[in-house]
């Protein structure tokens, strides 16, 4: 018999271990380990413009991309070499403030690559006060209706999705006491002239931000106002879901934003009922919102029993869920509108106008009709108003003939505003007070129009900007 030695029968011994139990139980599974990630990292930063020059108030979206395009790592940071001269946003938005230079720098995260642009900003005549801030709208060189923001008569930068190339519209300001801008509007969600389909938007320092889903399922019809209460940004207006039947409805509503950029949207009608309602104010006081609206449509669809009724909605700050909705008096059967609405020294004052011949203007205090003066053969309308020191200002229109004349009351007392050349022939759509005076505007009824302000009954033209649509639609004083 052969014999083998104790170190061969060891190794047969192991082979038939192995084979057994197999070799992954025996020692364990084993693959290679993954490869690290591949890191494509930054090497540039390419800038769209290395210089700009901006008057005080405009602003520009700076470009900028890194090289290659497709780094793992592709965010961009922006600063500015000095804040007091142009500011820049975390999107690249650069806003001139005053006249000077400074150097805009594009930084990579990856890396710290970094590019410059260079700032120049030149000073720039104002109209008036640059403490008064209004927003309007003009018609742009594309034959656009295009939202704008005026300080000091100086036109301001607003970011719009198309650039000009699809309508727009500005219906309200505010400035925060940070200095914060903010802008209410609206604008096509896409490009072109014959684009009927609206966004919903507000800007904040320029920049803009949607207020209901950009994908065509809703119409923004259109914001009308807005105001901070606290750190909290209320808009009002209309709103339609183009899903629902039939696709024209409109339901009045606001949105309250919050400093996280949170957006609620709290609907006072319904919409459902094919007619048309539109939130015109609202008012944060004494721990209860306030809202006015008109239209056709309540909230659980039903249709009002007067057309366009004009109604005043009240809940508590931290349950809107439970309204109370009372309907504010016409002055004669039939349509009534409200228009504006002001808190002041514990009384509700909401303003608007009865349907008619000729059309009357109402003033509401605490859900009553006020009386005041005005001339009852003609057309006459009231837009907004708003009190300061106990005094009581309303803003709107009076038609004489064919010639509508912007109309101020004070403490009910009609004054008549002319555009400078005693034509007579503008309208006024807004009005604010403070200690320093009284503001409206408005706009002149020329063929290529101008839109207006008056500043203690003194009128000031901006630049002409169109046929039938140029206007300062709201005005805020810091």
């Amino acid at each position: 018999m052969r014999k083998y030695s104790s170190s061969i029968v060891s190794l047969l011994t192991m082979a038939l271990a192995l084979a057994s139990v197999g070799c992954g139980d025996f020692l364990g599974d084993y693959s290679s380990p993954e490869p690290p990630p591949r890191m494509d990292h930054v090497t540039g930063i390419i800038m769209g413009t290395t210089e700009l020059t901006l008057m005080e108030g405009q602003g520009r979206l700076l470009l900028a991309q890194v090289d290659p395009p497709y780094a793992t790592d592709p965010r961009i940071d922006w600063s500015s070499s000095n804040d007091t001269i142009a500011t820049v946003s975390a999107k690249g938005t650069v806003l001139a403030k005053s006249q000077g230079a400074a150097i805009i720098t594009a930084s990579s995260r990856d890396g710290g690559i970094t590019a410059t642009c260079q700032v120049t900003v030149t000073p720039a005549v104002p109209l008036y006060s640059t403490d008064v801030y209004t927003a309007g709208r003009v018609v742009n060189a594309a034959g656009m209706t295009e939202a704008k923001l005026w300080v000091g008569g100086i036109e301001q930068y607003l970011e719009l999705k198309h650039g000009g190339l699809g309508p727009s519209q500005a219906r309200g300001v505010v400035v925060a006491p940070n200095g914060d801008v903010y802008v209410g509007g609206r604008e096509t969600r896409l490009a072109g002239a014959t684009q009927t389909n609206y966004v919903n938007v507000y800007w904040k320092n320029g920049e803009r931000f949607a207020l209901d889903p950009e994908d065509g399922t809703y119409h923004g019809n259109p914001v009308h106002g807005l105001a901070l209460y606290g750190d909290d940004l209320y808009l009002w207006g209309g709103m339609q879901r183009m899903s629902q039947t039939p696709a024209q409805s409109t339901r009045a509503c606001f949105w309250k934003v919050t400093p996280n950029g949170k957006i609620t949207r709290i609907d006072l009608t319904s919409g459902l009922s094919g007619t048309l309602s539109y939130c015109t104010g609202v008012v944060v006081s004494g721990g209860d919102v306030y809202a006015v609206f008109y239209g056709t449509s309540n909230l659980d669809g039903t249709v009002v029993t007067s057309a366009n009724s004009a109604k005043l909605w009240k809940a508590p700050v931290n349950d809107l869920g439970r309204p109370v909705v009372t309907e504010l008096p016409s002055p004669r059967t039939g349509a009534a509108t409200v228009t504006g609405l002001w808190v002041s020294e514990g009384s509700v004052y909401a303003v608007g106008s009865s349907a008619g011949t000729p059309t009357m203007p109402i003033l509401w205090k605490d859900g009553a009709i006020q009386s005041f003066t005005y001339d009852t053969t003609v057309n006459v309308t009231v837009s907004k108003g708003t009190s300061y020191n106990s005094n009581l200002y309303m803003a709107g229109i009076q038609v004489v003939g064919t010639t509508t004349r912007a109309q101020l009351w004070t403490n009910g007392i009609p004054e008549t505003l002319a555009d400078g050349t005693g034509t007579g022939a503008t309208t006024a759509t807004c009005v604010f007070a403070n200690a320093s005076g009284v503001y409206v505007g408005g706009f002149n009824n020329l063929t290529n129009r101008n839109p207006m302000v008056w500043i203690n009954g003194v009128s000031y033209r901006h630049a002409a900007g169109g046929a039938s649509e140029p206007a300062v639609e709201s005005i805020f004083v810091r």
